[in-house]
């Protein structure tokens, strides 16, 4: 039960921390992007900052994803990579 519990706890954390990273996005402010990857990864482990920056990767690769946000992302998953 407890390890539900923690999963759970775990889960709204990173949607909430997804919603973040949509109002980042949507006001293409990398320094948030980086911020809140920065935030997952210290709170929630380098396992759970590595699925976020997946799902950016596959956001800025999606063809339905406006091509100026697409760009702000990829600028923000290159400068957290070169820190």
């Amino acid at each position: 039960m407890r390890d539900d519990t923690r999963d759970t706890e775990l889960a709204a954390y990173l949607d909430a921390k997804l919603a973040e990273l949509r109002t980042a996005v949507g006001d293409l402010n990398d320094d948030d992007i980086i911020r809140i990857i920065g935030h997952v990864r210290a709170e929630a482990g380098l396992g759970a900052a590595s699925s976020v920056v997946t799902e950016l990767l596959q956001a800025s690769r999606n063809s339905l994803t406006d091509p100026t946000a697409a760009a702000c992302i990829r600028t923000a998953l290159a400068r957290y990579e070169a820190d």
